[in-house]
């Protein structure tokens, strides 16, 4: 691969990140790939960001927009790239100096790739608290798919990277594991696969990575290549469960509709969606019995009763100050489902 020739555009959509965007876009233009360029697309920021950016001015390039959410942001980025190659970084999070270039050493021995993701480190206002964030934070991994399940082959770079390749929709369909600002992809996907669905919610980023899965090979460098920045108000914090699992649902069946699945593709499409409901109505049992009952028949209408139907109905059925009474007894991860 030449590198001279290579361009990578890191599309950066931000929104009132003054305090963070500088970390950010420095980690992009201190990359050890020599071909970057920087697009940050501010989302109708209020707080400033434009003055803060205003140092790298002849190093980036800065596009502000209406306000309109990430999706709407990141779209006008990519459609405004001009690399053969799309990263995207969130504004709070921060790129290892070498992160483009071991991705694209996975790129140079597996040409067929349409994107490279990889593992990550989390960190917040303390420093780096977990190096290796991929299997905590994804509970498909957590629970136990391993990569062996979920790709094809594996390779070590000479660089030393332990890197996973292959077709990965079907294990996908069971969770999500593609960490959204590790992805590098090629232009031609996005050509192909078109922009994202702005009406998807938290679950755009998963329905896009399932489309490119639906058509390309995807390949990880199994090393924490991001610094993904931990914070109580994030979108993916536990008190936003109940609302990022309905938008997880909406894109599910999004995708059912939309996207070419064989049988066994829309079995575990389907298994899916009874999960999240009965997860949905689990957590929904902690605020409104009632909203819990109504997620719960939902989902099990038509469907058999499992172990875990059973551990969820009586839950809900469960009085809160009991609930609290056995969380305050049990450590973590002891009160199976309750």
């Amino acid at each position: 691969m030449d590198v001279n020739r290579e361009k990578i555009s890191v599309v950066i959509p931000s929104y009132n990140a003054a305090g963070m965007i500088e970390e950010a876009v420095a980690s992009v233009l201190a990359q050890t790939w020599p071909n970057i360029e920087c697009v940050v697309v501010d989302d109708g920021s209020t707080d400033g960001t434009e003055a803060a950016l205003k140092p790298y001015k002849d190093r980036i390039r800065y596009i502000k927009k209406p306000n309109g959410g990430f999706a709407s942001a990141r779209n006008l980025g990519m459609e405004r790239a001009s690399g053969e190659f799309i990263a995207w970084l969130d504004a709070d999070d921060i790129f290892e100096p070498s992160k483009l270039e071991r991705q694209m050493a996975l790129f140079d021995v597996c040409p067929d790739l349409g994107l490279v993701c990889s593992d990550f480190k989390m960190f917040d206002e303390t420093g780096v608290f977990r190096e290796s964030a991929l299997r905590f934070y994804y509970g498909v991994l957590e629970r136990g798919l391993s990569f062996e399940e979920i790709f094809q082959s594996e390779k070590v770079l000479e660089n030393g990277d332990h890197c996973w390749h292959g077709r990965i929709l079907n294990s996908l369909l069971k969770g999500n594991f593609v960490h959204p600002p590790t992805v590098l992809f090629r232009r031609a996907v996005f050509t192909n696969v078109g922009p994202q669905n702005v009406s998807l919610g938290n679950a755009t980023d998963y329905e896009y990575l399932s489309r490119i899965a639906c058509k390309y090979s995807v390949g990880l460098v199994n090393e924490p290549l991001l610094r993904y920045r931990i914070s109580e108000g994030q979108s993916s914090s536990p008190k936003n469960f109940a609302k990022n699992a309905r938008f997880t649902e909406l894109a599910l069946r999004h995708m059912k509709e939309n996207f070419p699945l064989d049988g066994l593709q829309a079995a575990l499409m389907a298994g899916r969606i009874l999960a999240i409901q009965l997860t949905t109505a689990r957590h929904l049992a902690d605020e409104s019995k009632l909203a819990a009952l109504r997620c719960f028949w939902t989902a099990q209408v038509g469907q058999r009763i499992t172990r875990k139907s059973v551990v969820v109905f009586f839950k809900i059925l469960t009085p809160k100050f009991v609930i609290r009474w056995r969380r305050a007894l049990l450590p973590n991860k002891q009160h199976h489902g309750f």
